[in-house]
């Protein structure tokens, strides 16, 4: 419900996160597929809300990682893969620029790395 598109037009930096467990689930890509679509994730709630407010992939991937690393002051660390940041990153089942941005929820993360370790597989 936030003004996303008028809140990056004015400068600002809008960071994503899964608002766990106030959300009834912490998987980013339902908070993107919001961002990018403006309609429920879910599908029970049918529609988009203020559609005009919605933002691109890239601004919502960006939200969830390099925007978050800045609000949250870590920016140097973290939330991009550069050198000298720690190794933070997620393998996709797919590439979400090449589906329709109606399937953005259906994206699965299938490996988490933390700290250049592998942390969770789905395999």
């Amino acid at each position: 419900m936030q003004p996303n598109r008028a809140l990056i037009d004015a400068g600002a930096t809008v960071a994503g996160g899964s608002d766990w467990p106030v959300s009834p689930s912490p998987n980013a890509w339902e908070g993107i597929h919001g961002l990018v679509t403006r309609e429920d994730p879910s599908g029970v709630y049918p529609g988009t809300l203020w559609l005009e407010q919605a933002i691109t992939l890239e601004e919502a991937i960006a939200a969830f990682t390099i925007n978050g690393a800045e609000a949250m002051g870590l920016a140097d660390e973290t939330g991009s893969l550069e050198v000298g940041k720690s190794a933070d990153f997620v393998l996709l089942d797919r590439d979400p620029f090449e589906h329709p941005t109606s399937e953005l929820v259906q994206t699965e993360v299938t490996e988490t790395w933390f700290a250049g370790r592998q942390v969770f597989s789905r395999a």
